[in-house]
């Protein structure tokens, strides 16, 4: 009798440790900007392969991802498509430790064959253009152009071309790519996504601006060294290397 209840309490125990290891994988929950997504989903993939490490990964305008992580408290790694909504995090407390690691340039891009003859940022006051925009209190890449527009001294002329404002910059693409508007300002890392029917024009070197890319750790964490070790990957020479393959332009640590 002795013999079959060891029996029965081995089976128990190696079903307790079971149900434990198969409830013990790790997860980290990540915010991003949209723009971010292509390269991104490319690390995770890699790092859930060599750690077995699974991702939930919020996707955003950077505005949005900022309030929901004030509202919700949770969340491991914040990634916002620039540093102003970084910023405010750090000034908010929300931060407890980040770096910057890259840089998004922006773009205009014009339906193919640009028969709108936009050749770059001053021609977007033309009359009778039709612009969509990102939004300037909540996306960084409309924060940006708004910087550019105001560098070149044509933002209210500019202004009143804008039909859209939109808050995300992947929306800014299809815009231009399947609606009536003519010209929007985007990250040139976005190029994957521009199609046969979009074209690129650059911004003059006298009016541009670029806008660094951070990754954090949020306070919020549950697993602070998941968190970092995440961390250096996108920060090694492997993660690096699939965000210069995107197009982005690496800051040296």
């Amino acid at each position: 009798m002795k013999k079959i209840s060891l029996v029965v309490l081995l089976m128990l125990l190696s079903l307790v440790l079971v149900s434990c290891t198969k409830t013990s994988t790790t997860h980290i929950m990540i915010y991003a900007g949209v723009g971010l997504k292509g390269p991104l989903d490319e690390i995770t993939e890699m790092y859930t392969n060599k750690t077995g490490v699974k991702f939930d990964v919020i996707y955003a305008g950077s505005g949005t991802l900022l309030a929901q992580i004030q509202s919700t408290q949770k969340g491991d790694i914040f990634i916002p498509g620039g540093m102003s909504h970084y910023q405010k995090a750090v000034e908010e407390g929300l931060i407890l430790k980040g770096v910057k690691f890259a840089y998004h340039v922006p773009t205009i891009i014009v339906k193919k064959g640009n028969p709108k003859n936009i050749m770059g940022l001053l021609d977007l006051r033309k009359s009778g253009l039709k612009l969509a925009l990102g939004d300037e209190s909540s996306l960084p890449i409309g924060i940006v152009s708004k910087k550019m527009l105001e560098k070149a001294n044509i933002y209210n002329e500019v202004k009143k071309n804008v039909v859209v404002w939109e808050g995300s910059v992947s929306k800014l693409v299809l815009d231009v790519d399947k609606t009536d508007i003519d010209a929007s300002i985007v990250w040139e890392t976005l190029g994957a996504q521009f199609g046969e029917n979009i074209q690129e024009i650059p911004i003059e070197k006298q009016y541009l601006v670029i806008e660094a890319v951070p990754i954090s750790i949020l306070k919020t964490t549950v697993d602070k060294s998941a968190s970092e070790k995440f961390m250096n990957f996108v920060l090694s020479d492997e993660g690096l290397k699939v965000f210069e393959k995107y197009g982005y332009r690496i800051i040296k640590q």
